[in-house]
């Protein structure tokens, strides 16, 4: 993934790539963080990702998707911190995007183990996930 990347009909205002990650901010005010293909997200990365996310939406409040089908795994401390109530509070609402039994485990791990103090869906298409965040949390941002 390179600063290249475009998503039809959707303005890009924010970028930032790291090490197993690129998230974004668009022009409909929703953060999009998409996981690199082989990533393995740890404490660290689970603490740069959400510092980004925190920085695009300047101290606000915000609604997020996320796409970990290229992620291989998530640390047991990674997903402590995604669903910790520090974490959660800067967020609405947050729908996961899956297309693989690894991600599919990683995604039911965060929404029924761990303990997530927002509204988290499980989707297994980007558009789904957009629909379900922008239908019922945009009007919040």
């Amino acid at each position: 993934m390179s600063e290249t990347l475009k998503i039809p009909g959707l303005t890009i205002l924010k970028y930032k790539e790291t090490k197993n990650s690129v998230t974004i901010l668009g022009d409909d005010k929703l953060i999009r963080q998409f996981s690199k293909k082989g990533s393995y997200d740890d404490l660290d990365t689970a603490i740069e990702n959400i510092a980004i996310a925190k920085n695009f939406l300047e101290n606000k409040k915000g609604v997020m998707m996320v796409d970990i089908s290229g992620c291989r795994g998530t640390s047991l401390e990674a997903r402590k911190y995604y669903s910790s109530s520090e974490t959660c509070q800067h967020f609405y609402a947050c729908a996961i995007v899956v297309n693989s039994a690894v991600s599919r485990v990683i995604g039911n791990f965060m929404i029924e183990i761990n303990k997530v103090t927002i509204p988290v869906e499980l989707f297994t298409s980007q558009e789904d996930a957009i629909q379900w965040l922008k239908s019922n949390f945009i009007q919040y941002v």
